[in-house]
């Protein structure tokens, strides 16, 4: 499931960790940056290069969360 508003993300990510057990494991996320100069790429193919990355990695086994920020100095 696909949620675009950060506290939609934060309650699936509590929700999973209540249904999963404890909530409490050794290694709960990971931080991946990928980064493009500016003009590279559109805000639009970086999120869809991010996407492609974490179905990559992770295989639609676990939860990410992928944000996409455009607020670089030209």
């Amino acid at each position: 499931m696909c949620v675009s508003a950060p506290s939609g993300a934060s309650r699936q990510f509590a929700e999973t960790r209540q249904f999963v057990g404890t909530g409490r494991c050794r290694n709960e996320a990971q931080h991946i940056i990928q980064s493009f100069p500016p003009g590279e790429v559109t805000p639009e193919r970086a999120l869809l290069i991010g996407q492609e990355l974490c179905k990559a990695l992770f295989n639609d086994e676990y939860k990410y969360l992928l944000a996409i920020h455009t607020n670089y100095k030209k």
